[in-house]
């Protein structure tokens, strides 16, 4: 009786649990669907549109907007990484319906197959016409597994006060000071022992390093301290670079008045540009103000939160202090005498590293 009852319970577990596994299959199956619709709608196979830009030798200029704006992507656009969709093009497959309208599998096979034909045509001229050199920084930079110098020369030949000054304002002294090796000093796969602030730094040394005609900054500031920040867009940004043309694509809008152009991203298309003076009245851009303020506020709160946890911590320990810690502190400091961390901003050291 109980084994007829529990296989009975089994078979009704059996059948619940096939229930669940038949429903949890549909859904993946509605959310494939969904998917494959959402990627077959002209607008999103179209990932930028409605830009005419043009910027003058060396402009500093802001691109700003919010998350998936288009903003990295119109960098990619810049040096090349997208493909330029003529107007005629976009036309043929709209059929009069606009961006919304869907295409079927074969028409989004067919589209790509023109787009690729298109660029192969010696009649047809690039979208994007740029008249110089170009250096990228990129908010995630590739790093290789090699030395901190090698990273920052990428097989450009050593100029000793040019890579003096780069390592300098790029904010990474503090860091060689640290480091064993100094710029010696052996960099894991994809900066695997560098912070999030450091690879960005080290990507932004590399970048200025190159000397080039235009720089794209995608956001290399976003992950540093705001004191960091300040001097890499004082000593940097509007220092070392301050005759170049540079692209800035930030969330930090806190300097955006540093900006001779300033440029508003959304849904992929430029929504306003102008001079800082120029937005003032745009609604977009008066909002974006009023969310970096918040941003600020709440980084003032925390830091200042820090800062008292850091003296409150100093007085603890200066309370439980003896003469035997003193002793030890005496020691410690001997022992950091001796210790060797080079940097190649030292006056001592410059000439040692080279």
């Amino acid at each position: 009786m109980f084994d007829k009852m529990w296989r009975d319970m089994s078979g009704v577990a059996e059948k619940e649990k096939t229930k669940e596994e038949q429903e949890e299959f549909e859904k993946k199956q509605k959310d494939k669907a969904a998917e494959k619709k959402k990627q077959s709608k002209l607008d999103n196979i179209v990932t930028l549109k409605k830009i005419d830009l043009k910027i003058k030798k060396g402009e500093l200029v802001f691109v700003i907007g919010k998350v998936g704006s288009g903003k990295s992507t119109l960098l990619s656009a810049i040096i090349g990484d997208l493909l330029p969709i003529p107007q005629k093009q976009i036309d043929h497959y709209a059929r009069g319906e606009g961006l919304d309208r869907e295409l079927t599998q074969e028409e989004v096979e067919a589209f790509q197959s023109d787009l690729v034909m298109q660029q192969n045509d010696k009649y047809f001229k690039p979208a994007i016409k740029v008249s110089g050199s170009v250096s990228l920084a990129q908010q995630k930079p590739w790093i290789q597994n090699k030395t901190l110098r090698d990273n920052i020369l990428y097989n450009k030949d050593l100029n000793h006060d040019q890579y003096v000054d780069t390592i300098q304002f790029c904010e990474l002294e503090r860091d060689l000071e640290i480091m064993n090796a100094g710029d010696l000093s052996e960099i894991g796969e994809k900066g695997i022992n560098l912070s999030g602030g450091q690879q960005a730094r080290l990507g932004l040394a590399r970048a200025v390093y190159q000397d080039k005609d235009i720089f794209l900054l995608d956001d290399p500031i976003s992950a540093l301290d705001a004191h960091v920040r300040k001097n890499i867009m004082n000593n940097v940004v509007n220092g070392m670079l301050k005759d170049k043309t540079r692209i800035l694509v930030t969330h930090a809008i806190d300097f955006i008045n540093m900006a001779d152009k300033i440029v508003i991203m959304d849904k992929g298309a430029i929504v306003a540009q102008g001079s800082y003076d120029e937005l003032l009245e745009n609604p977009i851009f008066q909002k974006l103000q009023a969310i970096n303020e918040i941003n600020i506020d709440v980084t003032k709160k925390d830091e200042s939160k820090e800062e008292d946890n850091q003296s409150d911590k100093k007085s603890s320990s200066s309370k439980k202090s003896t003469p035997s810690a003193e002793v030890e502190s005496e020691k410690s400091e001997d022992v950091k005498e001796d210790a060797v961390f080079p940097s190649p901003l030292s006056l001592e050291e410059k000439e040692a590293l080279f």
